[in-house]
């Protein structure tokens, strides 16, 4: 089926959101990291009829200048998942229920919560 209108599961929803220039650390403290998708407090649902490839949700950030030079990685629900590295985004398949995304070296730097239903 096409798409209705505007998902914030697209792949390019920073675009529509204005955070293009945030991923260069523009406007960040040199030593931030910033997730900037999801939102705290988000809530997905997940289609019935498509695959999980399809619903995957983008986890985007932007990293300051100084923090580049970290080894970060993401985690998910309180576990390191993923290697984080430019332009730092990454697709993660969702499981039903409440998730915490963060993003950091050995420990999150920044954490926020969201809901997939």
């Amino acid at each position: 089926r096409p798409a209705r209108g505007f998902s914030s599961l697209c792949c390019d929803a920073d675009k529509k959101s204005g955070d293009e220039g945030r991923e260069a650390g523009g406007d960040l403290g040199l030593d931030t990291v910033a997730i900037l998708h999801p939102l705290p407090d988000d809530v997905f649902y997940l289609e019935p009829d498509a695959n999980a490839g399809e619903q995957a949700i983008a986890l985007k950030a932007a990293i300051g200048r100084d923090a580049r030079r970290l080894t970060l990685w993401w985690f998910i629900d309180g576990k390191k998942w993923q290697r984080a590295t430019p332009p730092y985004r990454q697709l993660w398949n969702p499981t039903r229920g409440h998730h915490r995304v963060g993003l950091g070296t050995s420990t999150p730097m920044h954490e926020l919560t969201f809901e997939v239903r």
